[in-house]
């Protein structure tokens, strides 16, 4: 059966539905992702950078091996109770920030390969020195 049409031969009603539908669909995960972006922008920034790559007060969380392998639920448990011996704080969030501010770290990780996967080749050379910084290099071959 042939929706309704309009008098100029449009099926409208149909196509209102079908567009205000459409139009919800795309913008969910922006909101979800902006609201994560905000409380990171506001609770993490300025340790962690505005660009989540680090700072010198902090790594950055972006595209990082160490947080690509982590769930949602592992970074919230970072987030919510913190390092404080190596200098992050915890944080008392609402859930509706938590998981938003996990689920936004967690998404600038998509695609990384986490940290010791299997089938990731290391590639190591230089000699160690002696002092603060030994000059090595170290390449990821990626997984195989």
């Amino acid at each position: 059966m042939m929706p309704p049409r309009n008098p100029n031969g449009c099926p409208c009603r149909s196509l209102k539905r079908a567009t205000l539908t459409l139009m919800f669909l795309l913008s969910w995960p922006i909101l979800w992702g902006a609201d994560g972006k905000r409380v990171f922008s506001e609770r993490c920034a300025s340790c962690h950078g505005s660009d989540a790559r680090g700072t010198g007060k902090a790594p950055g969380v972006a595209q990082s091996p160490r947080l690509s392998g982590q769930s949602v639920e592992q970074l919230a448990d970072v987030i919510k109770h913190g390092f404080p011996d190596s200098g992050m704080p915890a944080f008392d969030l609402p859930g509706s920030e938590l998981n938003a501010v996990a689920n936004y770290v967690h998404a600038l990780n998509g695609g990384v390969i986490p940290e010791g996967a299997p089938g990731t080749k290391y590639v190591t050379w230089g000699q160690p020195q002696t002092g603060d910084r030994a000059p090595r290099c170290s390449v990821r071959l990626g997984a195989f």
